[in-house]
């Protein structure tokens, strides 16, 4: 029969095949709502599994419901072979009872394999499912007329265009569904959970497990996390989680050891913006240091029908510099074929999980997750069940294979990069050392482990990206070495400071030795910031404590004031290798704070905003100092900015270029 043949004549018992989903078979009822509007005289039946079948009980206008028997694996069959028998017997039952009913026409609306068997044994004279390319698990050999999905539109619209096999216009979806008149007085209580995104992050931890490997100087680490956005996460990112405890499992029950160090990370609160993975990657610098990879351990997700989906490694390559090869994700992607997975690599300029932490050390990373593919109606959260009250155990089962083939690529990860350091590094070898003081800075996302464009443009410069984190003074053994230091904002999450109203600030100690590393010929980079950044350059709330950097830069010659620079926008003042091809620059929304040299002191203007300073270069001893009044100088938020210009001019003047 050829593709979309229309049917003869006019039906008179119809059967609809949609076997689960509870949200899916929801989203199937306007199908039958449809069929009765234009035919009231027709009967329609449908066959369901029994976790489904309560909702088709509220479904007006179904004639009779068929109870499918859930299939079974081979693996079931093999551990209880008794219970393959009773699944016939179930089969050759509902097969004479659907025989009965003589149908008309079947609509297969679930494109696989079980649903092609419930068509196959209902006796209906004319088939319809979909083509190959848009069912799965070859249920297309089970229909006899073959319909080609509508891509681009909402998957209730793609279902109800099967109607055309009978001549019925598209129409407006209608949901015949009608709960029982006492429904709401059985309720004894209801919860609402709202999904929102908060501010600041909330307490949680990680868990680090070590395995130590053939060879502890270098070393490969898995990640996962295990906090979910208000549902219960069996697929983001309980899979992840569990994959790693099976991972850890199997190298202990094979009694093997990995050929580099293996860390197994948990992170927590990546949900609220990675602050479990930039935590880890600013407190093991040592570590980062001798990773050959990292790779994260995403998620899975349950396709709605229809919805195509891929197994996919994802990473941030270094392309806005001139390199757009993904070496990890393509060596991984080679190794997981020889593993019979098939997994596409991804290229994307932004965050996407808590690899993205690692981007900004030059690390090479990505994320292994199963999603929808792109484009897909209400996005890959919607589409895939992520993020929603159905993300369950049970969910996740339908897509156990898609389960086991992330669990080998992420064991074959932890032993097959037995590779040297920098193999999958795409960067020249690092000479030279930029050191990053977060001492005070208790936001993540104004460091490195978030700016991450300026991590990969200094590592592509020759340097070595290090960070001091949150909560640990800097000190002269810190600075040793180091040929550009970058003093980041003080800044906390509480608006009186972390508590009994102490604001960040630096210590006195602290000054001394950066002052100290500046006079013996450094350079350093003393910034701030009027708000809190995320991702991108929009201040979310004021800094309250912008004036504590002021006792590191007024001991070098500069201090930041009070006041309100709205321009978007700084212009380079004179001529200067740091400016060589500026025309501009880029700042924060309303996040730069206002800045002069104090008399005395010698130094030049760089760039101007609203006739206020925004960058100068100062003289201390036999060294620099560039102060920066809007961290947000560190972000490039628009296509024609040309910030990250200055930041490889930057790293020549910090490689002792133009001095």
């Amino acid at each position: 029969m050829s593709e979309g043949a229309r049917f003869p004549g006019r039906p008179r018992r119809v059967l609809i095949v949609r076997l689960s989903a509870i949200g899916d078979t929801i989203l199937t009822t306007p199908l039958l709502a449809a069929l009765k509007d234009a035919m009231p005289d027709v009967e329609v039946d449908w066959v369901i599994e029994p976790k489904s079948r309560p909702i088709l009980d509220m479904a007006e206008g179904l004639s009779r419901i068929h109870v499918f028997p859930r299939l079974l694996k081979l693996s079931q069959i093999a551990r209880a072979p008794g219970k393959l028998p009773v699944l016939l017997r179930d089969l050759r039952a509902l097969r004479a009872e659907m025989a009965g009913r003589q149908y008309d026409l079947c609509f297969d609306v679930q494109g696989l394999i079980k649903s092609g068997v419930a068509s196959g044994i209902s006796g209906a004279r004319w088939k319809v499912g979909w083509r190959a390319a848009d069912s799965r698990e070859l249920n297309w050999m089970f229909t006899s007329d073959r319909l080609r999905m509508p891509k681009g539109v909402h998957v209730v619209d793609a279902w109800l265009s099967m109607l055309g096999v009978i001549g019925l216009p598209a129409t407006p979806a209608r949901f015949p569904l009608r709960p029982p008149a006492d429904a709401l007085r059985a309720v004894e209580a209801a919860r609402l959970a709202w999904d929102v995104d908060l501010l600041a992050p909330g307490r949680s931890g990680n868990l680090v497990a070590r395995i130590p490997g053939n060879d502890a100087s270098r070393a490969v680490i898995l990640g996962a996390h295990i906090d979910s956005p208000n549902n219960p996460g069996a697929l983001d990112d309980g899979s992840g989680s569990a994959i790693l405890l099976e991972v850890a499992r199997v190298l202990d029950e094979a009694g093997v050891r990995p050929p580099t160090d293996l860390y197994l990370a948990w992170f927590g609160s990546e949900e609220l913006s990675l602050y479990g993975s930039a935590f880890f990657a600013a407190t093991h610098q040592d570590l980062l240091d001798r990773t050959v990879a990292m790779l994260q351990i995403d998620c899975l997700s349950r396709p709605l029908e229809g919805v195509p989906a891929e197994l996919k490694l994802v990473s941030w390559p270094y392309g806005r510099l001139g390199d757009e090869s993904l070496p990890w994700p393509d060596y991984l992607a080679g190794v997981a074929a020889r593993h019979g997975v098939e997994a596409v690599t991804e290229a994307v300029y932004g965050v996407y999980s808590d690899d993205s932490s690692f981007g900004g050390f030059d690390v090479p990373h990505a994320d292994l997750i199963y999603e929808p593919v792109a484009g897909a109606y209400g996005g890959v959260h919607y589409a895939g069940h992520m993020h929603d009250p159905y993300d369950t155990v049970a969910l996740a089962r339908e897509v156990g294979d898609v389960f086991e083939e992330m669990a080998r690529v992420a064991l074959a990860a932890a032993l097959e990069t037995d590779l040297p350091l920098d193999a999958l590094r795409v960067t020249p070898p690092a000479r030279h050392r930029a050191l990053f003081v977060a001492s005070h800075t208790q936001v993540a996302h104004m460091s490195p482990t978030t700016l991450t464009d300026l991590g990969m443009a200094l590592a592509m410069e020759g340097f070595d990206v290090d960070l001091v984190p949150y909560g640990r003074a800097v000190t002269a053994a810190d600075l040793e070495g180091a040929d550009l230091v970058v003093a980041l904002p003080p800044i906390d999450y509480a608006p009186d400071g972390p508590g009994a109203g102490l604001a960040e600030d630096w210590s006195a100690a602290e000054v001394e030795a950066l002052a100290a590393h500046v006079a013996g010929g450094g350079l350093l980079v003393v910034t701030n910031s009027a708000g809190r950044l995320k991702y991108g350059n929009q201040a979310l709330d004021p800094n309250e404590d912008w004036a504590g950097a002021n006792p590191l830069a007024e001991r070098l010659g500069l201090a930041f004031e009070e006041g309100a620079v709205t321009a978007a926008e700084a212009r380079p003042v004179g001529d200067h290798p740091l400016l060589a091809g500026i025309r501009r620059l880029e700042l924060g929304s309303g996040t730069a704070v206002p800045l002069r040299l104090l008399e005395g002191s010698r130094g030049q203007v760089l760039a101007e905003a609203q006739d206020v300073p925004a960058a100068i270069l100062a003289d201390h001893g036999q060294g620099r100092v560039l102060a920066l009044g809007d961290l947000a100088l560190f972000v490039v938020a628009r296509q024609e900015s040309q910030n990250m210009r200055f930041w490889r001019n930057l790293a020549a003047y910090a490689r002792g270029e133009g001095w």
